[in-house]
């Protein structure tokens, strides 16, 4: 199995592994816009979790797909997160997967 520090991504000529991309965005919307679609990375972070994960519909969780209609996807994300206490004391009871929905970052 590769570790995803060690996973490098290849852009241009500049390889980058996931771990330092996330490590040069020190706040957590910075981190959150990376993987949603704000950077022209964005693509290739997606395409490199999909070979780890072996998924191929990841891309489909975030907003890469609407940067071919608007110019940038940046005016639709808050700068700040967005969550809801209910919903996550939910899914604690339930034993449900814990994690942030796209749509509470629109």
């Amino acid at each position: 199995m590769i570790q995803h520090e060690e996973y490098l991504l290849q852009k241009d000529t500049k390889k980058t592994s996931i771990k330092q991309i996330f490590l040069t965005n020190k706040t957590t919307s910075s981190n959150l816009s990376v993987i949603n679609g704000l950077q022209s990375i964005t693509p290739v972070i997606v395409s490199a979790i999909e070979q780890l994960t072996s998924r191929q519909d990841l891309c489909s969780l975030t907003l890469v797909s609407w940067l071919k209609i608007l110019d940038s996807v940046e005016p639709l994300l808050k700068h700040s997160c967005a969550w809801c206490p209910y919903c996550y004391q939910v899914w604690r009871e339930q034993g449900e997967v814990i994690y942030i929905p796209l749509l509470w970052l629109i």
